[in-house]
């Protein structure tokens, strides 16, 4: 994680199974919890570092973006799977021939990086001029307001129950939130973005896909 002070980690893999659904993921990486420090002072330049998280628009802020959510966003599963997460594989894509790993076949695709996608869209979305100079599509809103809605949902179905305090500050008429906070985090970058699994495709060949003469399919309302 970006901004981790004085990380105290404990492998507590059992923990994280026991307090989530049933996922492939924690079927092929082991997760580790770690006590962490996060800071995000009010104004940028009062973190230790800086985030580049926080900057205007640039290559290099892109960049960091891309970085933490274009890394492992897909691999193979089985049929097997398919079905324990509730679906049926029958309408499920699956890999060509070439790209299948024995009875991987399936593609998964990670929420994490989906959600950590979503908020570098409602960034975008904050600065039109630099990312949408011509204007925003139809379909460009539709996403922003997809990735917003999937970010509530994901907020709220695993709210943080840390607490944040108050300061009296100088120059502040008033009380200060204070927005550094110990928390017990997963570790992200270990567990997740640097997994590199051997069936994972980039956007680019997963998006070329083309549906297979007699592939069943569902609704579009489902989209």
């Amino acid at each position: 994680m970006e901004e981790n002070l004085n990380v105290k980690e404990e492998e507590n893999h059992d923990l994280v199974v026991a307090t989530n659904a049933w996922s492939p993921l924690l079927e092929r990486r082991q997760m580790h919890l770690a006590e962490t420090w996060l800071k995000s002072s009010f104004v940028n330049y009062h973190n230790t570092p800086p985030s580049i998280f926080r900057q205007l628009p640039s290559k290099d802020v892109d960049a960091a973006w891309e970085s933490i959510h274009q890394k492992a966003r897909n691999f193979l599963i089985t049929a097997d799977e398919v079905r324990r997460l509730g679906k049926d594989p029958d309408f499920t894509v699956m890999a060509p021939e070439e790209w299948q790993s024995g009875a991987e076949k399936y593609f998964a695709l990670t929420q994490v990086q989906h959600d950590l996608h979503c908020l570098n869209m409602v960034r975008k979305a904050l600065f039109p001029a630099y990312y949408f100079p011509d204007g925003m599509s139809w379909g460009a809103e539709q996403h922003f307001l997809h990735c917003l809605h999937a970010l509530l949902q994901s907020l709220r179905c695993k709210y943080s129950t840390d607490v944040y305090l108050a300061s009296w500050v100088e120059g502040s008429d008033f009380p200060v939130v204070d927005f550094n906070v110990s928390r017990k985090c997963l570790d992200y970058d270990r567990d997740v973005n640097s997994w590199a699994p051997e069936t994972q495709r980039t956007d680019a060949e997963f998006f070329g896909l083309r549906a297979p003469d007699g592939a069943r399919t569902r609704p579009a309302s489902i989209v």
